[in-house]
Order: C-alpha cells, then structure tokens, then sequence
C-alpha cells in the first residue's frame, strides 16, 4: 500500500516545473542539469548528443535519473563549460555579469561549435570592446576562427590605415596573396588624391575569396530574432512584389478598359457621322424632289394652258344670219357661248385643284425637311455632348493616374528610404562590431 501511494501518476507532475534532467561530463568533471535549454538553443546539439526529440519544454514528464551512469561526453574543458552553463543556468541575479572576458570568449567558441546562436550573438556583443583591443593579426585569425566577417573585415582595414607596413610576419600569417592585396590598398591611400579608407564592403570585395566560405556560414548562425526579422522581411518584399504585380494588372485592366472606352466612342462618332452625312444626303434628296415637283407642276401648266388656248381658237364659221330664223340663230349664239366658257371654267377648276394639290405636297416635303433638319441638329448636339462629356472622362482619367502615379512614387521612395536606412542600420551594426 505504501509503495502505491508513493507511484506518481502523469497527473501529478507539475506542467511547468517538472524538468528533465542530462548528465553531461567534460574532462571527468560531472554535471546534471535541466536538458530544456539546450534542446531549445541548438536542434544540432541535441540531435548530435542524442537528447529527446521535440518541444524541449518544461511539461516533459520523462525524468533522468541522476544515479544512473547514462552520461554525455562533451570534449571540452571544465571551465569552458562552466562559463557556458552559467549563462543557460545563472546561479545568482548577478552571475551572467560577473563573467570575464574570456569566459565570454569561451562562450563564444563553444555557442559556435554547438550552434546555440542566440549565445553566440549575445558573446558577440558583450566582447566588442574586447576586439578593439586586439591585435589585426589575432583578431583575423579569431574571426576566421568563429565566421564572423565583421571582425575579419575590421583586422583587414586596420592592417591597410595603420602606419606601420606590412611585414614578412603579418604576410605570412595571412597569407601571401592576400599581403600583396592588403599592400595594393594601402598604395592606393598614397596618391595625391584622398582616398577614403576602405569601407567593409570594400575589403569583402577585394578578398571575396577569404569571405566567401564564411559568408556561406552565416545562415548557420541566424538567431531566432534575425530569423523573425529575415521573414518579416521577405514577407513585406513578397507582399511589395505582389502589390506591384496587382498594380500592373490594374493598370494593364485600365488599360484595357480605356482602350475598349475609346473605340466604342469611335465607333459611336463614326456612326453619328454617317447618320449625319444620312440625314444630309435625304435633305438634298428632299429638295432635289421638290424642285423637279415644282418643274413638273410649271411645265404640265404650261401646256395645259397651250391645250386649252388651242380648243378655244376651233369652232365652225359664223353663218349669214340670213339663212336661220330667229330663234335659230338665238340658240346658235347661246351653244358658241357655252361652248367658248366651259374649256377656260375646267381648265381653271383644275389649275386651282393642282395648285392645292402642289401646295400641299411642298408642305409635307417642307415639313419632312424641317423634320431631318431637327433630326440632324439633335444628333450634332449629342454628338458634342459625347464629345463632353469624353473630354471630361478623359481629363478625370488623367488626373486620377497622376495621382496614382504619384502614390506610386512615393511608396517606391518610402519603400527605398526605409531599406537605405535598415541598410545603414545593419552596416553601423556591423562596423561597431
């Protein structure tokens, strides 16, 4: 009963402080500490020595036992490893403070081997004063050392500005190539022109082949806030090239768009055009008619009033009064008078019919005329409203893309002021290093 009750269930362990332990021994010297932090700070230090897979949290509920001889041998020295633990496990408030410089040179070695780049970043920092105090010749070879081009650069540039030459030591402890290189540069300084002191880009690209296997190493050594900072960036790059890609296509569509707006009107124009020359070509049509009307009407009255003047002028010879009694000769004279009235009566009655007739129709010709006149007016009058309103468009047009434009512009010039300044920012950073 009372070993059951001593058995701890999953349950019972506390999520927070319930830690793993791992032995490690370094020059026969042993320690046991939590394994979280070094499987959090280096997935290559805990593959490498075969510690639990995952998280590494603090929830884990397996435990290590201390008396068990399951060790990790570490090829290091004890006080190397001392300084390292002490800055993963700070026994006291002030312990990380009270860490030399060469403790923090050991850190440094030890963050790099391992990989633990949060470590390695902060040992960088606490040792910058450290390395403004070295020699060109040891400072190279430490850079070299940890793959750190900062440091490389700063030994180059202090071997080309300091006074003294380059000596057979120095040359052959960076290497002969890389003297003569160094030795050109400081040349350079001594012409009669002023020649600035080489900048840290100036000394990678000169001894590009001395940088190019350490600057292939520096993703290795990317902490996890320069990780954040590198996605954020290549998130705002990627959302930039996005938001330029959706602004071609904009302006492509709008392009498009106005280009459609534009022959649509051109056709509308051309068709009003024709309709115009139309409307033009029946108006002349029209009058032409009602001129041939108008010579059809005088010519047809002209002979009928020959015709009419003609049977007029025929009727039998008066005979000898004579020969007829009186009232012959009575009704004689009552036929030849109606006979010379009826032709000039009919030929009145239809002269006026025709001429009514004449009237109406150059009214409704007229009429028409006047109709297509209006017609044409009105589509001359749409066409210089469209024409308006196509001007208006236009110019809101015009407007609107400069303002885009403009926008552009300046978003382009933000965009490349803040990447001048983080540059900037990242070079300072690099130099003070």
């Amino acid at each position: 009963m009372t070993q059951m009750s001593m058995m701890a269930s999953p349950q019972d362990f506390d999520p927070d402080y319930h830690w793993n332990f791992v032995r490690f021994t370094a020059q026969g010297r042993r320690f046991c500490v939590p394994d979280y932090l070094f499987i959090e700070g280096s997935d290559y230090f805990a593959a490498e020595y075969g510690l639990k897979s995952g998280s590494g949290t603090p929830t884990d509920i397996e435990v290590v036992d201390a008396s068990t001889d399951k060790v990790v041998e570490l090829d290091v020295s004890i006080e190397d490893f001392r300084s390292f633990l002490t800055v993963l496990y700070p026994k006291t408030p002030d312990a990380i403070a009270q860490i030399s410089e060469e403790g923090w040179l050991s850190i440094l070695r030890l963050s790099t081997k391992w990989y633990f780049n949060d470590l390695r970043k902060m040992a960088i920092d606490k040792l910058e004063d450290y390395v403004t105090r070295m020699g060109p010749i040891e400072l190279i070879g430490l850079a070299k050392e940890l793959s750190f081009a900062p440091w490389l650069a700063y030994g180059y540039k202090d071997i080309v500005t300091r006074p003294q030459s380059v000596t057979v030591e120095v040359a052959r402890e960076v290497g002969w190539e890389i003297a003569i290189q160094l030795c050109a540069m400081r040349e350079e300084r001594r012409i009669p022109i002023p020649v600035p002191p080489p900048t840290d880009p100036d000394i990678e690209f000169m001894l590009s082949q001395v940088f190019a296997p350490i600057n292939l190493r520096q993703s290795d050594f990317i902490t996890s806030a320069e990780r954040v900072e590198a996605e954020r960036l290549a998130a705002e790059r990627e959302a930039a090239v996005e938001e330029e890609k959706r602004r071609k296509e904009e302006a492509v569509e709008s392009q498009k768009k106005e280009r459609r707006y534009r022959e649509a009107e051109e056709a509308e124009r051309v068709k009003q055009i024709q309709e115009a020359s139309g409307l033009e070509r029946r108006r002349r049509e029209l009058l032409d008619q009602a001129e041939a009307l108008g010579d059809q009407i005088a010519n047809h009255e002209y002979r009928e009033r020959g015709r009419c003047d003609s049977q007029i002028s025929i009727y039998e010879p008066e005979r000898t009064p004579g020969l007829y009694d009186q009232s012959e000769l009575r009704a004689k004279t009552n036929t030849q008078q109606f006979q010379r009235m009826r032709p000039e009566e009919a030929t009145a009655e239809e002269k006026e019919r025709r001429e009514r007739r004449a009237g109406a129709e150059s009214q409704r010709m007229k009429r028409e005329i006047l109709e297509r006149e209006e017609a044409r007016n009105c589509a001359e009058a749409e066409a210089k409203e469209l024409a308006e309103e196509k001007r208006r468009r236009d110019a809101e047009e015009k407007a609107r893309k400069c303002a885009e434009e403009e926008a552009k512009r300046l978003a382009e010039e933000e965009w490349r002021r803040a990447a001048k300044e983080r540059e900037s920012m990242e070079r300072e950073r690099r130099r003070r290093r």
